[in-house]
């Protein structure tokens, strides 16, 4: 597999997973702790994402 398939593909289903625990979270019943790591996992995912765009060597 190649590498930016993994840098890029890894970030994205870390933002897709940490939107579900997100929305998890606010149905539970607002702001709960569980909403709370949904947004830390986004946030993660967000910044790993904008690394591997950075690494990527342009043409």
């Amino acid at each position: 597999m190649d590498e930016t398939t993994v840098a890029f593909g890894l970030p994205l289903l870390g933002m897709f997973v940490g939107l579900a625990v997100l929305v998890i979270g606010i149905f539970q019943g607002g702001l709960t702790p569980t909403a709370l790591v949904g947004i830390a996992i986004s946030f993660v995912s967000v910044t790993a994402l904008a690394l591997a765009v950075n690494a990527t060597p342009t043409r």
